[in-house]
């Protein structure tokens, strides 16, 4: 008999993933040694934007039939709810997230690109740092006349860039036209972080690895609860990242003024010291600059 595929998730993983925010990071990356193959990782993130492991998968390789069964397996293991899965543009990938009746497809799940590895796709085709950077800054606005303005001046700098974009769907790649899914996650490199981690691992046998990933995940999630304990015991009730992030918004807000306009629905204006003036829809979670609100 010969070895082809093998799924694990932990049950630590799938119990606490119904915690997090919906959305998956994922990516492979090559075995070495003895026991050739690859190493597939679904990778999310917790309250404070670390690393939390959802599932792995060693497979013959990437290809069009091994991403369609790990995100199968995702589904049958872990998870049946609405994610967003951000990853690269392998083309296995892309035959998983389309497939119909996988659960995968629109509007069970949303696909996004890897921000950076667009980018890095943008600068093989053009050659260009400066229209690399340029595609990086116009995909992460959220306002609308940002993202125009940015797009513009990409076609100003080459037309052929700017039709390789137009190519893309526009939700894959900008947060305006995102639509809230990706919560603010523009890359894949939760999981490409991971893989590097296991690094020394993908020398080993399957049983191995399948060991070691289990002890990491073990270490970072005892840690985490115990730092948790430990925060809430001293009057903490966030996060240190949530608490700093408040706080950075809070300072940003603290010249906006706000007028109600409809304190039923909870629609309010805000005028920023930017000289803007959007209209925010706290039931709907959204405003006039499109930039979601997370309650």
């Amino acid at each position: 008999m010969m070895f082809q595929r093998v799924f694990w998730a932990f049950k630590a993983s799938i119990s606490g993933f119904k915690h997090c925010r919906p959305v998956l990071t994922i990516d492979g990356t090559h075995m070495y040694g003895k026991y050739k193959g690859t190493l597939l990782v679904a990778m999310s993130c917790d309250a404070n934007n670390q690393i939390f492991p959802v599932a792995f998968a060693v497979v013959e390789s990437e290809n069009g039939d091994s991403w369609p069964w790990f995100m199968a397996c995702i589904r049958h293991f872990v998870t049946n709810r609405e994610l967003c899965v951000i990853s690269d543009r392998h083309g296995g990938i892309v035959r998983a997230m389309n497939e119909v009746g996988s659960n995968w497809e629109e509007p069970y799940a949303h696909h996004r690109l890897c921000i950076r590895h667009l980018a890095s796709n943008v600068h093989t085709h053009f050659k260009d740092i400066h229209l690399k950077n340029l595609f990086v800054w116009t995909a992460r606005q959220h306002q609308k006349k940002k993202f125009d303005g940015g797009f513009k001046k990409i076609g100003e700098m080459s037309r052929d860039a700017r039709q390789f974009l137009a190519n893309i769907p526009p939700e894959m790649w900008s947060l305006h036209h995102d639509g809230g899914y990706r919560y603010g996650t523009i890359t894949s490199n939760l999981a490409e972080v991971f893989n590097s981690v296991m690094k020394n691992a993908r020398y080993l046998p399957i049983t191995a690895l399948v060991q070691v990933s289990f002890y990491r995940v073990n270490a970072y999630f005892v840690n985490r609860r115990e730092t948790s304990k430990l925060r809430l015991t001293q009057g903490h009730e966030y996060s240190p990242y949530i608490t700093d992030l408040i706080e950075k918004n809070r300072e940003k807000a603290k010249h906006h003024i706000v007028t109600p306009f409809d304190l039923g629905r909870g629609i309010f204006q805000v005028e920023t010291g930017c000289g803007g003036s959007p209209v925010v829809c706290l039931r709907n979670k959204s405003h006039g600059c499109r930039i979601d609100l997370i309650c």
